[in-house]
């Protein structure tokens, strides 16, 4: 080949570019940003609506109903689903992954400004926001101290918050277990009554008299001087003296008929830090930032902001997601360096010089550098995905290179100058290396470019695989032989590579009687492959189905649900005592609690966040959530759901009827799931448990007595919900003022009966005899999906169970309990719906993946038979694959059918060499027999060193050695469990198969030549 002999006639051109390589590489790998998995624009909308005092069946009538109308007219909706809470309304639009993020988010604001006319007047601004995939807190500290609550909140919310927002990548920081600080004016309706009064004077006289409007402006001899009304109150105090109306000459001011303070906002979340009350503030990225690099600039911040935390103040960094990504990334660092040390011992033991040794391992690491260089300009960041890349092609990069090297040694020992060995023997086997790095290739080029979420996640992974092999390629072609002809030397050997050489020869003379044996036997052959085959087939169907592995990030969520109704300061006493459990565990490092953090903030429910100690400090991060979850079984009060930041294992949604049927059949399935010893955490999120009162209007005494229902409800509202009367400005913020009766005076049936109403007369109306309320149960949350009632069915499962088959399970208790033509459907949600769509996507990749190795190897061969020999050895990997699997308790999930998939590229190398040799044999005269029995011993070490190289680079990951490895697991037991089958068949069977199809074909010749006879 000419980039042969030019790089043996051009030494310092080789080596200035290898060093230029390995230096921009380094240089590249350095600027790459860090994180954990690649970014991944899901085009996914999020519309939140609130509507203060409103249950869930308003929200979701008069709300989520107008906001879906107009939005289900988009094109290009994937889903659409709804949750409607009390007081807030959360729609999800999911587009097709085609759509731009941008434009779909600014379809869905159009379509909801359109709709802005229909929704209640009360009813709040929607906000509309891009979903994020890593939408998940990056750093968390903990604000607590012996100061007062108001300090800590002006801290919290003025400084520390305002500090965080500064920094470049900062999205939204949450503050569970603070309460704004308001202006409260607590009414009391004896009061109001005694002076003739309701609440809508108190807040349209605070409308009317602590506002500030503009003025203009005067001139003044040449002068411009603007003007400004004080119509505003500067003080709590003032704003007490305000005057709501005149009777019998005396002025009626607010504080005469309300109390008012300067005070919080009602409290609707408590946190705490193991069993101390704190705010705990919770940094999260903007859409697209590195985490790492916001995560240390976060806490940079953090550092700086040290002389600002006022006296009697703690602030506490409590969590950094950085810290996993960074111990990650440096276990698959480690996995590579025991990878690359491993590959350098089996090229010693095969080589058995340290020269030829240096020559195939220095490839190895200028490969791998110099790959950096590529994927830096295509902005591929170090993440799980382009490292795990990496990892496996540390056994693939020597192949090419191992193989030219071999072959540039053989003519060596026959007596060739270094110079024309190099050049004879990479030209010899130049096209077999090609065609051997163009079948890897053809299978990972897909896979960059496939469809589907999961094709975004594995873009940086397939464009990794492709650039190093591409660069292995061109190295063996370049550096490889140039470095055969400069450093390999003819000497003789030690007595430890004799010892390894007689081995090797005893490994080749044993192989070359049992391939004899093979060949004579090819029926026995091809019936014992066809048997192991169809074990292997039996195995996977015992071989669990999953989306995705967690990997053990020490951290697991105790999702907490008590009675509906519960107040929060219950929820937060109950959640306390169960992290006091929780911590007992000898692997508990501390538990962050965010009791009312609901998706709809519902008081009844919470989180408790269980941190744990470093990993090797503690047993495995499963094995801790089982004991925590045994431990605190006793907790008969509150329901619990243990889980990660991966969400729960099975969802299924069930829709088309009415909220009340859908519950009742819920109850039934998830009754006899809990039976189910392999199901854990099963939950429906809709049940009629919310206590609910009713307020009935009697419409004839209303009629009567001329009051209208908004000015009835409007006071209700006040009395019970509270309403924002104004806002009152201080030191440059602004703080709401909101009327609002005090909890002593709501909490009974009969201080509803105290309220008073003005009708359209002016006089004040009792509320006895107005209204009538009843007690009911409701939802407490009312969900849609695809425009019909919905609610959600979902579970965890067991080590030894899979996704796949708990989904088969509920879709059969389904058939069980949901009539036959009701209408009613049970589908996969989540986790669940995406396995389906994206193994089903898998296999399409898996096809286009064979058929594009059948072409390539069809143009190496100009054979249409051949590359049939080949493929022989793609079913030899499933005994292999499926067993370990098995044997690992691993499950089939995206990453381990991914190595499935990269497996196709990867057992033909060993088919195409042996083919590849067979031919050679035959085209210098030897027949078809004797060219298979010698081509598969002369060709064994090359075969071996080449499936031993990938194997090695699979061990780390798939023995969980590092941390962070088992999301890694599947993908490199898959890998290592059907390459070291289809190996050792593909030794004995692709031969047999290239005689039977060779045998076929002169069959076939032989029939239409006679044919063509005359």
């Amino acid at each position: 080949m000419k980039v042969t002999e030019t790089s043996l006639r051009r030494p310092v051109t080789v080596v200035v570019l290898t060093l230029a390589l390995v230096y921009f590489g380094l240089f590249s790998y350095s600027r790459m940003g860090v994180q954990q998995t690649p970014d991944v624009d899901l085009p996914v909308v999020m519309v939140t609506t609130t509507m203060t005092g409103a249950t869930a069946a308003v929200m979701d009538n008069n709300v989520t109903d107008v906001l879906e109308e107009q939005i289900n007219t988009i094109s290009g909706i994937e889903s659409l689903s709804s949750s409607s809470y009390m007081g807030a309304a959360v729609t999800v639009v999911e587009f097709d992954l085609a759509r731009d993020i941008d434009a779909a988010a600014a379809d869905v604001r159009d379509k909801v400004n359109a709709a802005q006319a229909d929704l209640p007047d009360e009813a709040d601004q929607p906000i509309i926001a891009k979903y994020d995939i890593g939408d998940s807190p990056l750093v968390m500290f903990s604000i607590a101290g012996d100061a007062p609550y108001k300090d800590k909140v002006y801290f919290a919310d003025k400084v520390a918050k305002v500090q965080f927002q500064s920094v470049n990548g900062v999205g939204n920081v949450s503050m569970p277990g603070m309460r704004e600080r308001e202006i409260r004016v607590w009414i009391d309706p004896v009061r109001l009554r005694s002076r003739g009064l309701v609440v809508s004077d108190l807040s349209n006289a605070i409308a009317s008299k602590h506002v500030e409007l503009p003025a203009g402006s005067l001139s003044i001899d040449r002068f411009k001087m603007d003007l400004r009304i004080e119509g505003e109150y500067s003080s709590v105090e003032e704003l007490k003296g305000l005057p709501i109306t005149t009777r019998n000459g005396v002025v009626i001011r607010l504080g005469d008929v309300a109390d008012v303070e300067d005070g919080f906002e009602e409290e609707d979340s408590e946190a705490f830090v193991n069993e101390r009350s704190a705010i705990v503030m919770s940094v999260m990225k903007q859409r697209g930032a590195n985490e790492v690099e916001v995560c240390d600039a976060i806490v940079a911040k953090f550092n700086e902001m040290q002389g600002l935390v006022p006296e009697g103040i703690t602030m506490q960094q409590i969590y950094n997601k950085s810290d996993f990504i960074r111990r990650s990334m440096n276990g698959v660092g480690g996995d590579i360096i025991q990878a690359v040390i491993l590959c350098s011992l089996l090229m010693l033991f095969f080589l058995q010089t340290f020269r030829a040794t240096f020559v195939t391992v220095i490839s190895m690491p200028v490969c791998l550098i110099g790959s950096f260089c590529v994927l830096s300009y295509l902005g591929i960041t170090i993440n799980n995905m382009s490292m795990m890349a990496i990892s496996l092609a540390v056994g693939m990069v020597v192949d090419a290179t191992t193989v030219v090297l071999e072959n540039i040694y053989t003519h060596m020992h026959k007596g060739l100058l270094p110079f024309d060995a190099a050049l004879k023997g990479t030209n010899e086997v130049g096209f077999s290396v090609l065609g051997g790095a163009l079948t890897t290739i053809g299978v990972f080029a897909p896979i960059a470019t496939m469809g589907g979420i999961i094709g975004r996640f594995f873009y940086a992974f397939g464009i990794t695989v492709v650039v190093t092999i591409s660069l292995s390629l061109i190295l063996s072609l370049t550096l490889t032989p140039f470095a055969c002809s400069r450093i390999l030397r003819i000497t003789p050997p030690g007595r430890a590579a004799q010892f390894c050489d007689a081995l090797l020869r005893s490994l080749e003379r044993g192989y070359r009687r049992l391939l004899t044996a093979a060949v004579h036997h090819k029926t026995v052959t091809l019936a014992a492959a066809l048997g192991i085959f169809v074990f292997g087939v039996f195995v996977a169907g015992k071989v669990g189905s999953t989306f995705s592995t967690n990997d053990d990030q020490g951290i697991f969520i105790i999702n907490c649900e008590l009675p509906s109704g519960t107040e929060i300061e219950e929820t937060g006493r109950v959640m306390q005592s169960v992290a006091d459990v929780a911590r007992r565990h000898p692997g508990v490092m501390r538990t962050i609690i965010s009791a009312g953090s609901g998706s709809g903030g519902e008081s009844n429910k919470g989180s408790i966040y269980v941190q744990l100690l470093a990993r090797k400090s503690r047993e495995a991060q499963d094995v801790v959530m089982n004991d925590v979850r045994n431990s605190v079984a006793g907790f008969r009060d509150v329901t619990m759901n243990f889980t990660t930041f991966g969400g729960k294992d099975v969802e299924m949604v069930m829709s088309g009827a009415p909220t009340e049927t859908l519950a009742a059949l819920a109850q039934k399935l998830t009754a006899e799931m809990k039976t189910m010893n392999k199901l854990r955490d099963v939950e429906t999120d809709v049940r009629l448990d919310k206590p609910q009162l009713n307020i009935s209007i009697d419409r004839n005494m209303t009629d009567a007595m001329n009051v209208d229902v908004r000015s009835l409800s409007t006071e209700i509202q006040a009395y019970f919900g509270g309403v924002k009367a104004g806002v009152f400005k201080e030191g440059g913020y602004r703080y709401d003022i909101r009327l609002m009766a005090r909890r002593g005076q709501r909490s009974s049936l009969e201080d509803l009966q105290i309220v008073s109403f003005k009708n359209g007369a002016g006089e004040i109306v009792q509320a006895p005899g107005l209204i009538t309320v009843t007690k009911v149960m409701a939802p407490s949350v009312i969900k849609r999906y695809g425009r019909q009632t919905a609610l959600t069915i979902s579970a965890n499962v067991t080590s030894d169970y899979s996704m796949g088959e708990a989904m088969v399970y509920i879709q059969e208790l389904g058939k069980k309990y949901i009539p036959e033509g009701s209408g009613i459907t049970l589908q996969p949600s989540g986790r669940t719906k995406n396995m389906q769509k994206e193994f089903a996507r898998l296999f399409t990749a898996l096809l286009i993946a064979i058929s594009l190795m059948y072409v390539i190897m069809a143009v190496q061969f100009e054979s249409f038979l051949h590359p049939f020999t080949v493929m022989f050895s793609l079913p030899l990997m499933t005994p292999g694959t499926f067993c370990l699997m098995y044997a690992m308790n691993v499950k089939l999930d995206v990453m381990a059918y991914m190595g499935i998939i990269l497996l196709v590229g990867i057992v033909v190398n060993n088919g195409i060499i042996l083919v590849d040799f067979i031919n050679q044999n035959r085209l210098s005269g030897m027949d078809k027999v004797s060219a298979v029995i010698d081509a598969g011993p002369r060709r064994l070490r090359a075969i071996l060193i080449t499936s031993l190289s990938t194997l090695i680079g699979a061990i780390p990951a798939a023995l969980k050695l590092s941390e962070g490895s088992e999301s890694r697991q599947p993908m490199s037991v898959a890998i290592f469990g059907g390459l070291f089958t289809s190996t050792l068949l593909t030794l004995l069977v692709v031969p047999v198969v290239y005689l039977v199809l060779d045998n076929v074909k002169e069959r076939l010749g032989r029939k239409l030549f006679q044919k063509a006879l005359p």
